[in-house]
């Protein structure tokens, strides 16, 4: 299969890899006609040959034509021909070796959005050992990760089979980062060359930025890429989507005999093309809005139609597939997503795409949001406070402590919903039918047993502002604001089969942002941040945490919730006693002695990453 590599097999459907044979070989030569061809035909055979002629000539002028021709008008396949002939008329066409054969399951999901089964046989989702395994001792490995969720996408297991030296990264979807190319290579190359040259010791000349989705240094990854290069990663990283932007580079870059052009053979094109934006053609001049929206829409079909199929569903690519890059002499493989997960919990890598039933709310979700556009210092931002609960469409709730007030930037392709407090957040979203206004404002659509399998976590304390990071779909900023009156930490649940860290914030090391100082170097008071002080850019050094892992606990307080539908204070003051403690012990994985934390512990600048685990 050309879009998952999986073996293909026409005997049995409900297996892996079964496709339907061609029309013309199982049918005796009859061609499928297209529902919306037969409709258009229909229509077009009842014009007059005065309208018909009119449409082929796109609605232009009437000219004197002769008398054969008036009579092929009259003839409905003459018609259809012509109108086809007129359409097709100065396209860009894909080579006839494009056509590769898809199993039914990818057609499914590519042109349907029908993911019938979502299990281990259909959409495997492996462990970094399964997947990298296979691949030969001498086989070059090049790790896409995301820049949407970064770094969690990185596997540090990777570092078992080949050291830092031998391995590139290519960090793609920075576009969600930046507004240009040019911030994104002045600026997000040197953060993600300094993050994994100072925490795993990767060189930085192994490291390359990239977009995939928009072509952002595409040109540069081909010379980056060696011949016999393995591109792996975590699911949904971009690896398909890096390889079609490869492909349909190579494909602008090549004449008709598949080879590069040379620097005269592309002048004199491009000269032909700028002379065709200034002709006039039989009835209208080609515009040059005109040409970029053609170019735009062949793009679009390329992509369709060439290289490894692309999906959000953990799982689609399911074998290695072989791709030969044209005119510059390399092969590279796409190699199936894994995830970081214990054995045995692979399936619930599907977790949050079974609990979401519409295809195109998970599209939205996942697709990312721009964090230059939503996550600066000077982005909109909502106000948060005393025991309210934040609802990302039921994917999770994130419980803020009482006596307390936060600033909220999302940077998630979804609206938010706040309520007054956990014990309705759980309430409502576990009886929509009750609220029909709330429908649209949930993914999930919750029962007792789905809320009763929540995972818990509690949020490491922390000082200053952080980025609350989901895996696969963004990242929530979190800025605590006034007074702080309790030592009670952040809690977040999350569906089984989601993955969440916090960490610093990532524009800090992307954009420049307040140093807390003034122009003479004097620290200031945070309420004269936006008046007097300076900006700068902050470099990573490995210093300090950049992310943590979240404390997993006990989410015994739901069946309780589930009951009553609120929590009285006795148990309210045995959950916090019971979060204490867990952070307490949580400490002592750094190495340390374990100590005490309570109301009275304070953190601060000095010690404000002194619970951070990563």
């Amino acid at each position: 299969c050309k879009s998952c590599g999986i073996k293909l097999q026409t005997k049995d459907p409900k297996k892996p890899g079964y496709y339907i044979l061609d029309s013309g070989s199982s049918n005796g030569g009859k061609v499928h006609i297209k529902k919306e061809d037969e409709v258009f035909n229909k229509y077009v055979n009842n014009l007059s040959p005065d309208d018909q002629k009119l449409l082929i000539n796109d609605f232009s002028k009437v000219h004197q034509v002769g008398t054969d021709h008036l009579k092929a008008l009259t003839d409905p396949k003459s018609v259809s021909l012509e109108l086809k002939n007129a359409s097709e008329k100065r396209k860009f066409k894909l080579d006839e070796d494009t056509n590769a054969i898809e199993c039914t399951r990818c057609r499914d999901a590519t042109y349907r959005s029908n993911f019938r089964d979502l299990s281990q046989t259909e959409y495997p989702v492996e462990t970094i050992d399964t997947v990298l395994g296979p691949i030969p001792l001498d086989g070059k490995i090049v790790y896409v990760m995301s820049a949407q969720d970064f770094p969690m996408t990185l596997d540090p297991k990777v570092f078992q089979f080949r050291s830092p030296a031998n391995i590139k990264f290519l960090i793609n979807k920075s576009d969600l980062l930046f507004k240009n190319n040019e911030l994104n290579l002045k600026y997000g190359l040197t953060f993600v060359q300094d993050y994994l040259h100072f925490k795993y010791g990767v060189p930085k000349e192994n490291v390359m930025i990239v977009s995939g989705l928009i072509n952002w240094n595409i040109k540069k990854v081909i010379d980056f890429i060696v011949d016999g290069s393995y591109l792996v990663g975590n699911v949904n990283s971009g690896k398909s989507t890096i390889i079609k932007s490869i492909l349909y580079y190579l494909s602008t870059q090549k004449k008709k005999n598949r080879s590069l052009m040379s620097q005269k053979e592309r002048t004199r094109l491009e000269k032909e093309q700028d002379k065709l934006m200034n002709i006039r053609d039989t009835e209208t001049v080609k515009s040059r809005s005109k040409l970029r929206k053609e170019m735009r829409e062949f793009e679009a079909f390329f992509r369709s139609k060439v290289g490894p199929g692309v999906s959000y569903i953990p799982g689609f690519t399911r074998g290695f597939i072989q791709i030969d890059l044209e005119g510059v002499n390399k092969t590279i493989y796409d190699v199936p997503g894994f995830v970081k997960t214990f054995p045995g919990k692979e399936k619930e890598s599907h977790g949050l795409f079974r609990s979401i039933s519409s295809t195109k709310l998970i599209k939205q979700l996942t697709k990312g949001a721009k964090v230059f556009e939503k996550g600066l210092y000077n982005s909109k931002y909502h106000t948060i406070k005393n025991g309210q609960c934040l609802t990302m469409g039921g994917v999770f709730f994130l419980n803020f402590p009482e006596q307390s007030m936060f600033q909220i930037r999302n940077c998630i392709n979804y609206d938010y919903k706040v309520f007054n407090n956990f014990s309705k957040a759980v309430h409502v979203s576990s009886h929509l039918v009750d609220y029909p206004g709330m429908e649209k404002q949930f993914l999930v659509n919750h029962d007792r047993q789905s809320i009763q399998n929540m995972n818990r976590f509690i949020v490491p304390p922390f000082y200053g502002s952080i980025d609350l990071v989901i895996q696969g779909v963004g990242h929530i900023n979190i800025v605590p604001t006034g007074t702080k009156a309790s030592n009670q930490p952040l809690v977040l649940y999350l569906i089984p089969g989601v993955e969440a860290i916090i960490r610093q914030p990532i524009t800090k090391y992307i954009a420049k942002t307040f140093t807390g100082r003034d122009a003479n170097g004097n620290p200031l008071r945070k309420e004269n941040y936006l008046q007097k002080s300076t900006f700068a850019l902050q470099r990573y050094s490995a210093k300090e945490p950049f992310y943590s892992r979240l404390i997993a606990s006990d989410p015994r307080e739901l069946n309780h919730l589930l009951e009553n539908a609120e929590l009285d204070a006795e148990v309210k003051e045995q959950i916090i006693s019971r979060d204490y403690e867990s952070i307490a012990k949580w400490k002592s994985l750094l190495g340390g002695r374990r100590s005490e934390f309570g109301e009275s512990t304070e953190i601060g600048p000095n010690n404000k990453y002194d619970y951070w685990v990563e």
